[in-house]
């Protein structure tokens, strides 16, 4: 078919303008859809990465906690770790590292076994004046006492009743440290400063110096630097915390001098690539029997311990 040339009309400028900017809006969007791919594709990797790394800190916190378990069941003079919460340096590098600490349960304070003195000494090293430590250590024996008697300057029924409290004194044992903070006059930031040197577990009334972390000790009366120093320096090589002579005698029947507990808290801390993973279990020795331990805790994600100096890496 013959076209004539009058039909044929070239495009104007402004049609051809028109579609410059068609063709440049079309470049527009394509380079903003291959860079939201991109962005997109470089997310989901990280995100696969982060994953990988993730569960490899799992894992290692949990051979941490195995590995910790083993030492934990030889004999106590052939253990490598120290059992008063001082982390140990199982390996480092800049982006990996793995860190263990073990606290034995005996070295804290038993909130339902330790005696008026211990836990005053306890309330008053955090920094509490002398009549508010009395105000909550009465109230402490008399929400774990099983009677009815208020101490002077404690708390039953009654008073927890004229503060507004939807309950009143438990008259019975703590059944978990976080029981503390229904206590009458027990405040977060008090709380969060004896968390790490309370426990339930001990079932002892005296500490044991062997384990008992420096601010464990700040709380037993006539505590020296002298004396705290001597006291853990006799810690290496698992030999007996102190000479009990040099003791006073006012320490002597609040602490055992020598011997660990059968109740420990294992503390695992695993990073890999920036990404970590922190597992606290708290565990029964048995000394017979085809179970040679028990769990009474496992904690995923814990926070971190209150960090006493690093021991050297084993």
């Amino acid at each position: 078919m013959k076209i004539c040339s009058e039909n044929y009309r070239s495009p104007s400028f402004n049609e051809r303008g028109i579609a410059l900017v068609i063709v440049l809006w079309m470049l527009a969007l394509m380079t903003i859809l291959a860079l939201a791919y991109s962005g997109m594709t470089r997310t989901e990797s990280l995100l696969s990465h982060n994953m990988i790394h993730s569960a490899q800190a799992r894992a290692q916190a949990e051979s941490g906690i195995w590995l910790a378990v083993n030492d934990l069941l030889k004999r106590v003079k052939s253990r490598q770790f120290p059992a008063d919460s001082s982390p140990v340096v199982i390996h480092s590098t800049q982006t990996d590292n793995l860190t263990i600490s073990i606290q034995d349960e005996s070295g804290k304070i038993d909130l339902n076994k330790a005696s008026q003195q211990l836990l005053l000494g306890l309330i008053k090293s955090a920094g509490i004046d002398h009549d508010q430590s009395t105000r909550l250590v009465d109230a402490i024996l008399d929400w774990r006492d099983r009677d009815s008697l208020t101490r002077v300057n404690g708390a039953e029924d009654q008073q927890y009743e004229s503060m507004g409290y939807p309950y009143g004194a438990k008259d019975g044992t703590f059944n978990s440290i976080g029981e503390l903070m229904q206590i009458r006059g027990m405040t977060p930031s008090l709380y969060k400063k004896l968390k790490p040197l309370i426990t339930v577990h001990s079932t002892q009334s005296r500490i044991r110096l062997n384990s008992a972390p420096s601010s464990v000790l700040n709380a037993l009366p006539d505590m020296s630097v002298e004396l705290m120093t001597r006291i853990m320096s006799g810690r290496s090589n698992n030999e007996t915390a102190i000479i009990p002579s040099i003791l006073p005698d006012s320490i002597r029947p609040l602490v055992f001098t020598s011997g660990q507990g059968n109740v420990y808290s294992v503390t695992s801390e695993a990073t890999v690539k920036g990404i970590t993973s922190r597992l606290r279990v708290t565990l029964v020795l048995k000394k017979s029997g085809n179970q040679p331990i028990t769990i009474l805790k496992w904690q995923e994600n814990a926070p971190p311990l209150i960090q006493e100096p690093l021991q050297e890496t084993l």
